[in-house]
């Protein structure tokens, strides 16, 4: 196997992964199994628990790049159910305000692109190949994960915010509110 397959295998993962979620949670609600907010949650907290529990792991793996490169692309792969879970919860929560909070969660995910290279240097500063140092990092992102679920758990609902809705126009909320009795 080459470089390249090995390099691009995680994100393969995230793409098939991501397309089987979007049919799982589309026949868990249309056969009314779940509601819409506990499978939300659900399979944002599954896809959380994997990742997290394979980023602790690569810390342990050591210098076996087989363990390494097997554990990033199911972390990576589950990791796509908290975003296809993350998109639409927006839309649900404010409908009307979608593209300015998807915006600002933008601006906010992608500072850790330019915060995580300093941290990793900070953390491996000394000495690069430490495995003690490595285990550090992805303690790190493993506790980022963990936290952002527990945010996310805590403080979803599918049901348009208050604010986020036309006061004058209560026919959203009246749509939320049907879906939500049918699942």
């Amino acid at each position: 196997m080459g470089d390249s397959f090995l390099s691009v295998l995680p994100f393969i993962g995230f793409v098939v992964m991501y397309l089987m979620n979007s049919y799982l949670t589309d026949y868990i609600r249309s056969h009314g199994i779940l509601s819409t907010l506990f499978t939300r949650r659900l399979i944002y907290v599954v896809g959380s628990i994997v990742s997290t529990a394979c980023m602790v792991s690569i810390g342990y793996a050591g210098c076996d790049w087989q363990i390494v490169i097997a554990l990033l692309t199911i972390g990576l792969s589950f990791s796509s159910l908290i975003f296809a879970q993350l998109g639409p919860a927006l839309v649900e929560t404010a409908p009307n305000f979608i593209g300015l909070i998807y915006s600002i969660g933008n601006t906010f995910s992608n500072l850790a692109g330019i915060v995580a290279p300093a941290t990793v240097t900070y953390f491996t500063s000394e000495n690069e190949f430490s495995i003690d140092n490595w285990q550090k990092v992805f303690n790190m992102a493993a506790f980022f994960y963990a936290s952002s679920t527990i945010c996310f758990f805590v403080a979803f609902r599918n049901k348009p915010l208050h604010w986020a809705v036309n006061t004058r126009d209560s026919s959203l909320i009246d749509q939320y509110d049907s879906i939500e009795t049918l699942s």
